[in-house]
């Protein structure tokens, strides 16, 4: 699983299949947009289509156990990101630590809510793609917010841009079943640099584009 319960947002967007542009002839940065598309297997439509955007639902006690793990990581962060650091390579769930304000029990009840969370739809955007050259596209969605009207993807040197900075590490996705509530996925991601041991961010941001195995649906996930 990702762990990432400590960040306060998550926005995920599950996008129509492309569909043709009505017969016009395709422009050029509609074709760069489409190229871009094919060649990293994305829905990038270049005219507005309706998103259906996606919260993570838990239980009033799951949610309760959630709050008090991330206000013990905001109150201790920089002893957090120095745990986080020390495991960055682990795979699955960190091990269990007082300072994460939970007992062990109830750290072993969240894992198990979290496995069984559901997604469910909570609002519709427009959204849409725009070529801007180089191999850089523009999102627009005056729905989504500020932090997503105007992200920049750039592909050529593999790094986004939003209002609140650039998100340069890059790396490839595919998502098990097991491991995400939206099931099966391949995609992008670019987030935010690791700080250094001891270094307190200002701010970590992650922003994901991928295609769900079950339905070829386009997927976006953004978290500030």
């Amino acid at each position: 699983m990702q762990f990432t319960f400590f960040l306060p947002t998550a926005l995920a967007a599950l996008f129509p299949l492309l569909l043709p542009s009505c017969g016009k002839e395709a422009t050029v940065g509609e074709m760069e947009l489409a190229a871009l598309a094919a060649e990293h297997d994305l829905l990038l439509p270049s005219h507005a289509v309706s998103a259906v955007i996606m919260r993570m639902e838990a239980s009033p006690r799951l949610q309760d156990l959630l709050d008090r793990f991330k206000e013990a990581g905001a109150q201790n962060l920089q002893w957090w990101m120095q745990y986080l650091a020390e495991y960055q390579d682990l795979s699955g769930a960190l091990p269990y630590h007082p300072n994460m304000g939970l007992s062990q029990a109830e750290y072993d009840e969240m894992l198990e809510g979290l496995d069984s969370v559901q997604y469910t739809q909570f609002g519709q955007a427009k959204v849409r793609f725009q070529s801007i050259g180089a191999g850089k596209v523009r999102m627009h969605s005056k729905e989504l917010g500020v932090a997503l009207s105007r992200v920049t993807l750039d592909f050529s040197q593999q790094k986004v841009t939003t209002v609140h900075g650039d998100l340069d590490v890059f790396q490839t996705l595919d998502v098990n079943p097991e491991d995400s509530a939206l099931g099966a996925w391949k995609g992008l991601n670019w987030k935010t640099p690791e700080p250094e041991i001891g270094e307190v961010p200002d701010l970590i941001s992650n922003f994901s584009l991928g295609r769900r195995a079950e339905d070829g649906a386009g997927l976006l996930i953004y978290r500030d």
